[in-house]
């Protein structure tokens, strides 16, 4: 936690009516130029650190909530772009619908008694059919203390990798080029459904919840159709 570069209003800044409350965490041990210190506070709007000192003499406000930390330390929540599963979990294993909620949820959970307050699912290299079963479920979704950390959308690790760096990876399922550019990706991501209907439906919501995308750029096709993979 680094108090270099705070957020604080400026002078006789007006406050408008949607402003975000000002929270005081005191009692707490923070890191601060390099070095744990004890006994400190972190003032905290609108999920950002901001100057006390600006904050007090700008607006002449006190914090709306004060929170003792118990002397505990306070730290920024991880980020976890690169997870595979957790607690039993794995996400490249599809499922009936409940069930996977269910799992998801215990993950969600999980992770964030351990610290991390948001990540990406990770899916390995798979079948199309396996994309198709879960990607609608890893759409991004804010967390809370309820359901567990955030959501910020699915990290699909192939299956367009080449296979001399496989890896873990199962060879069979690769594809070994996108000569087709934008629409090999979304056959492989995207298609589902009884109905031309229900197939565009599910297809959408399966490509807005790809975030990251590991694939091999030296593989034909995958270079000229990254521009429209950013633009998805």
């Amino acid at each position: 936690m680094n108090f270099s570069a705070p957020v604080s209003p400026e002078p006789n800044t007006p406050i408008p009516d949607n402003e975000p409350k000002v929270i005081k965490i005191t009692n707490c041990k923070i890191l601060k130029d390099h070095k744990i210190v004890e006994n400190d506070a972190v003032w905290i709007q609108g999920g950002k650190i901001i100057d006390p000192h600006k904050f007090f003499w700008y607006q002449k406000r006190l914090p709306d909530e004060v929170l003792d930390a118990g002397g505990l330390l306070v730290v920024p929540g991880f980020i976890e772009t690169q997870i595979n599963g957790a607690f039993g979990v794995d996400f490249s294993v599809p499922s009936d619908h409940d069930t996977y909620e269910k799992d998801l949820l215990k993950v969600n959970r999980g992770l964030l008694k351990y610290g991390t307050t948001s990540y990406c699912p990770t899916i390995v290299s798979s079948s199309s059919a396996v994309y198709h079963q879960v990607l609608h479920h890893l759409k991004p979704r804010a967390g809370s203390i309820k359901t567990g950390a955030t959501i910020l959308g699915a990290h699909v690790e192939g299956p367009f990798i080449n296979e001399a760096r496989i890896g873990a990876h199962e060879l069979k399922v690769l594809q070994a080029s996108a000569n087709n550019g934008y629409k090999d990706f979304k056959d492989v991501y995207g298609f589902e459904g009884k109905t031309p209907e229900a197939q565009s439906i599910l297809s959408k919501e399966n490509l807005n919840s790809v975030k990251i995308i590991t694939c091999a750029p030296e593989l034909d096709g995958i270079m000229d159709t990254i521009p429209d993979l950013v633009k998805a």
